[in-house]
């Protein structure tokens, strides 16, 4: 008799067991795979899965067979981004003493749509500028254009594209070991008609910089200007890589390109400030401290860098400048000087 209640306690207490290892598996496991439905672009796909639409160029880079991320076929199978948290679908209510705060709003430091990024890895154009109408070298607003995608790539009249351009391999400022390439945002074409094979003709509708013959372009993705802001996830210490434009001194509105992104952890609307060390002398010894020189807020995050504008600048830095990020308490009064945006 005792055995066989024995028995049954063990069987009872092997199957919670095997349930929850299985149940708790199951919760924890995160799609690895999705198949895309009509009407899905890989921007639609990043907000489902990551909450952040943002994350769209190292989805495409993880799926080169996409040819263009506004036209998916539905029943293609994507992969999806690794390391990342899924979001959540759940629906709290919460008090309105913990509602996040409203976003704020940047267009007053910079466009964001020309603000470009850093990347370690070579950049694959989806096309570039074939030849224009105008015969001048420079190219400006409501010039007629031509443009020829690169093989597999699709595109339809109505379309936006940026304008873009790759700089040389430039070097890790503190390292001097090769780190990567900036790309810039020139300007913004809409596809007005299609030529023959793969060649397109394009309007210029607006741009940053001067446009040449020659000169990349990207599908086009409109950024916000409201930037909602997020607490650093964790304590990380980073440095600024490389800025728009290669330039070489930093200061308030000047858009910075951070060493790492998304894998540690990196979001858009993080605040970091900007330090540098100290000695401060003491009759017995000297103590190091950090000084600080200014503030960065995230505009865009990428797996392996982030796009910044300086909100505030004590003082000049330069390429090489450390950075630490900040948490919603400290990020606050910062975070006061900037305008909000409207409610929604």
């Amino acid at each position: 008799m005792r055995k066989r209640q024995l028995s049954a306690v063990l069987l009872l207490v092997f199957g919670l067991f095997f349930f929850n290892s299985v149940y708790s598996a199951h919760v924890i496991a995160q799609p690895v795979t999705y198949t895309v439905k009509k009407g899905d672009t890989l921007w639609n796909i990043c907000d489902k899965f990551y909450g952040d639409s943002t994350l769209w160029p190292e989805l495409w880079e993880m799926n080169p067979f996409i040819t263009n991320p506004n036209l998916l076929a539905p029943g293609d199978v994507i992969t999806l981004l690794k390391g990342l948290t899924v979001k959540k679908h759940v629906s709290v209510e919460k008090p309105l003493s913990i509602l996040p705060e409203r976003a704020v709003d940047v267009s007053g430091l910079t466009d964001v749509n020309s603000t470009g990024f850093f990347t370690t890895r070579p950049f694959k154009p989806f096309g570039r500028i074939y030849s224009d109408d105008t015969g001048r070298v420079i190219l400006h607003s409501s010039d007629i254009i031509y443009i020829s995608l690169n093989k597999g790539n699709e595109i339809a009249q109505g379309d936006l594209l940026t304008i873009s351009r790759t700089s040389s391999l430039i070097d890790d400022p503190l390292t001097e070991e090769d780190a990567g390439y900036v790309v810039s945002f020139l300007g913004k074409v809409i596809i007005t008609g299609h030529v023959k094979g793969n060649i397109y003709k394009a309007e210029i509708i607006k741009t940053y910089e001067a446009v040449r013959v020659g000169d990349s372009v990207i599908p086009y993705e409109p950024m916000s200007p409201c930037v909602k802001p997020r607490a650093v996830e964790n304590k990380l210490i980073a440095h600024i890589m490389a800025t728009k434009g290669l330039r070489e001194t930093i200061g308030q509105f000047s858009v910075v390109y951070l060493n790492c992104g998304i894998t540690k952890g990196v979001r858009r609307g993080n605040l970091f400030e900007v330090i540098t060390e100290s000695k401060v002398k003491s009759p017995h010894e000297s103590i190091r401290t950090d000084v600080n020189l200014g503030y960065l807020l995230v505009l865009l995050a990428r797996s392996d860098s982030a796009t910044c504008v300086v909100i505030d600048s004590r003082k000049d830095f330069a390429n090489g400048a450390s950075v630490k990020g900040l948490d919603r308490e400290k990020a606050k009064p910062i975070l006061l000087k900037l305008p909000l945006c409207p409610e929604k």
